[in-house]
């Protein structure tokens, strides 16, 4: 959650919900349950009260962008060949990423960065079918992760 708010991504709406799912989990601390109590409209109060609660459960933020960025390109790999996130909306998130971090040389030659562009052609259908496309993110976020094709690898001799 840390990197996403360093480069101003995150979903301050849901940050509430995530508070009170930390309580539950046995963290805890004032500036946590205040975090906890707020609304989804509180974006304002939920960013404001950010740092506060980051200092409170020892976590230290990103200092820079492209940090913050190879940490979310890390997270979302994980997600996706995890199963837990579609291809295009991995694809679509790498987006705002590279966005936001104003498209940095550092964060642009992360492996996921790959995948920028992506989720435009799912739509216009210029760069080939679905499961091709599917295939280059999962590819990228393999290369993001370091994770070698255990298929090919199966294949050499």
């Amino acid at each position: 959650m840390a990197a996403w708010w360093v480069l101003d991504l995150l979903a301050a709406e849901r940050v509430p919900w995530w508070a009170a799912e930390w309580l539950a989990q046995g963290h805890d601390g004032p500036c946590l349950r205040e975090l906890a109590g707020l609304g989804a409209q509180d974006t304002r109060q939920t960013r404001d009260l950010l740092p506060a609660v980051f200092a409170e459960l020892s976590i230290r933020p990103p200092q820079t962008v492209i940090t913050a960025a190879e940490v979310c390109f890390g997270y979302l790999a994980r997600l996706c060949l995890e199963g837990r996130a579609d291809e295009r909306w991995v694809a679509g998130i790498v987006d705002q990423v590279l966005c936001s971090a104003d498209f940095a040389d550092e964060v642009y030659e992360q492996p996921l960065a790959g995948a920028f562009g992506v989720d435009e052609a799912w739509d216009d259908g210029w760069a080939g079918p679905t499961s091709e496309l599917r295939v280059l993110v999962r590819d990228a976020c393999a290369a993001q992760l370091g994770v070698v094709d255990t298929e090919a690898a199966a294949d050499e001799p």
